[in-house]
């Protein structure tokens, strides 16, 4: 005779009445910022000014995504104890990935506005 193995239980989501707001407010944000926020299409070659504003895009793009990561982090630790993340940490690391994206943007702008003097 056979065992039988069986799989975890499915999980259904929960109710949007069920779910924390902010979670669904930062995931809402996000997209928001997604479709609101698109970059123009740079024809040719990129000037300064087309750097900075990509810069400026990527800018308030990683924060909308650094407050969903913290509101989804601090909606599932909520949830279950098998999560404990350091929430300062984690976000600590985003910004540094932000100002990293940032700058280079601003770096290469700052170049061609040396080279244009």
């Amino acid at each position: 005779m056979s065992k039988i193995v069986t799989t975890s239980p499915t999980r259904f989501p929960k109710s949007a009445a069920s779910v924390d707001p902010s979670i669904i407010g930062a995931h809402a944000q996000l997209l928001e910022r997604i479709a609101v926020d698109r970059p123009y299409e740079i024809r040719y070659v990129a000037d300064a000014d087309d750097l900075e504003e990509r810069g400026q895009q990527m800018d308030r793009l990683l924060i909308a995504v650094a407050t969903y990561v913290d509101a989804m982090l601090a909606d599932t630790s909520a949830s279950t104890w098998a999560l404990h993340p350091d929430r300062r940490h984690v976000m600590a690391l985003l910004d540094n990935v932000r100002d990293d994206v940032v700058a280079t943007f601003e770096r290469a702008a700052e170049s061609l506005h040396d080279v244009a003097a």
